[in-house]
């Protein structure tokens, strides 16, 4: 199985609109609408990297439910 980098990040402080996050020595503000609901400072949350975007990935997700419907059927 092909397993995505990840990279882990720390929620330093957020405000109305954006967080700060620590990640590896640099400090980045992120927008707090493309963070996980409930996040709070001091949480650890992961990024994965990707070459593909979210229609490649849904498209990629479609195709596997279908593969496993497809079998189920059979």
């Amino acid at each position: 199985m092909n397993q995505q980098p990840l990279i882990e990040a720390v929620v330093e402080s957020l405000d109305k609109s954006s967080a700060t996050l620590q990640i590896f020595d640099q400090k980045i503000n992120w927008p707090i609408d493309k963070l996980p609901a409930g996040v709070k400072a001091g949480d650890r949350i992961c990024f994965y990297l990707s070459k593909t975007g979210p229609i490649e990935q849904e498209k990629l997700a479609k195709s596997i439910l279908n593969e496993i419907l497809k079998d189920e059927e059979a």
